[in-house]
């Protein structure tokens, strides 16, 4: 469970995924990039994906954040 602090900490700048903006550019190397730059929350939101795609995009976002101890949160 994340405390009130830490969740104001973690909100600070929140990411919501959207590959179809992306225009042809690397999904991950985007998301890498952006958290680089301070994003603090990232939220997988794929309504476009299939369950599959979806799945993987997860396991490695997850990654990815995990990386920079950065908060992350799967859309249903």
């Amino acid at each position: 469970m994340i405390n009130k602090d830490e969740l104001k900490n973690a909100l600070k700048l929140y990411l919501v995924t959207d590959s179809d903006i992306l225009k042809g550019r690397d999904f991950y190397k985007c998301i890498e990039d952006a958290i680089k730059a301070g994003v603090t929350m990232v939220q997988l939101r794929e309504k476009n994906a299939d369950g599959k795609e979806f799945l993987e995009k997860a396991i490695k976002l997850r990654k990815i954040t995990r990386k920079y101890n950065v908060t992350f949160v799967i859309n249903d």
